[in-house]
């Protein structure tokens, strides 16, 4: 029984090259390997790139100084290192959550007509990190 290896195929017994395998020679056989390499290669890099998800993000509840929920108030949230912003609006029960953002440093502001704004300036935020701010 003898068995039929595509690739590589081995040299003759008497070849003299330093390699037992020889180098594909026509350009079908080199294409066929350098296009699979390059579909591996992206693969690869594809599954890299996947990994490196933005997962940050604020979450809270606003409430008035007596405890009592705010429903419907704009939370805005910028980005001081990139002056981009992000914006949310807490529901019934006063609840919000802005995700997903980038790593950087933020400027947190809560606002609803008939109360006074609050702002948090220059809070941190790290890589996955889920920071909770009331």
């Amino acid at each position: 029984m003898a068995f039929d290896f595509r690739y590589p195929k081995p040299c003759a017994p008497n070849n003299t090259s330093p390699t037992r395998f020889r180098v594909p020679q026509t350009k079908g056989e080199f294409m066929y390997r350098t296009s699979f390499r390059l579909w591996l290669l992206g693969s690869v890099a594809a599954f890299a790139v996947l990994g490196q998800a933005i997962n940050d993000s604020f979450s809270g509840i606003v409430t008035d100084k007596s405890g009592s929920t705010i429903p419907e108030a704009k939370i805005t949230v910028t980005d001081l290192d990139r002056n981009t912003a992000f914006t949310s609006v807490s529901n019934e029960t006063g609840f919000y959550v802005v995700s997903p953002l980038p790593i950087g440093r933020y400027r947190i502001a809560a606002e609803k007509t008939g109360f006074r704004q609050y702002v948090l300036e220059g809070f941190p935020l790290s890589a996955e990190q889920k920071a909770s701010v009331n």
